[in-house]
């Protein structure tokens, strides 16, 4: 865990990050972020030319999967990474190309996630459902046709 910044130098790196970022606003952002995580404890950077210069559908895939928990994101969720996005002058198509992206991403098998989101008697039970759901199909069919 990095070490906590004495205030001032706190303080004064972000003043020199508004003045260097002031017309780039989600870079400034971003930065500030960085800088904040950074005076938490979760992440270290040495100085200033450390913290990386982002697009902003980067930092906004970012932000999507910070929130991603799984392949459905609730819709509270994403109206509000949607208005973030609209902050960052990304459109509402891009971002949610972004959101579909990222959660496609944290589905795929091998990640670290998992990719089915039901437990194993869930999965059984709409096996179970969905073939006497065809069986009865099929019974009404012949009902049908024969009388």
């Amino acid at each position: 865990m990095a070490a906590r910044l004495p205030s001032t130098d706190y303080l004064r790196l972000a003043r020199r990050l508004r003045a260097r970022l002031a017309d780039d606003l989600p870079a400034l952002h971003q930065s500030l972020q960085l800088l904040a995580d950074r005076q938490d404890g979760h992440a270290a950077f040495a100085s200033l030319e450390e913290f990386p210069s982002q697009q902003p559908e980067d930092y906004f895939a970012r932000m999507v999967r910070a929130v991603t928990t799984g392949p459905v994101l609730t819709y509270s969720a994403r109206r509000n990474l949607l208005n973030q996005a609209a902050r960052l002058g990304i459109s509402r198509f891009h971002a949610n190309l972004v959101i579909a992206r990222v959660a496609h991403e944290v589905t795929l098998p091998g990640n670290g996630q998992a990719a089915a989101v039901l437990p194993g008697r869930y999965r059984l039970l709409g096996a179970i459902s969905v073939a006497l759901a065809l069986q009865g199909a099929i019974l009404l069919g012949g009902w049908m046709i024969f009388s």
